[in-house]
């Protein structure tokens, strides 16, 4: 994450992300987690642990 915004940058042709990349990445990761704990609860509740 911090090659692009690092010195040698430009030298390789990286440009930074926008910042709204970062906030769109972490609510498609909250989503997932949040959305992956409700459907294990789900499946063990319906067909139990063993």
């Amino acid at each position: 994450m911090y090659l692009p915004f690092s010195p040698i940058a430009t030298s390789l042709g990286f440009v930074p992300l926008p910042a709204i990349y970062f906030l769109w990445l972490a609510a498609i990761l909250t989503c997932y987690c949040v959305l992956t704990q409700f459907f294990k609860t789900w499946f063990i509740r319906k067909y139990g642990y063993t």
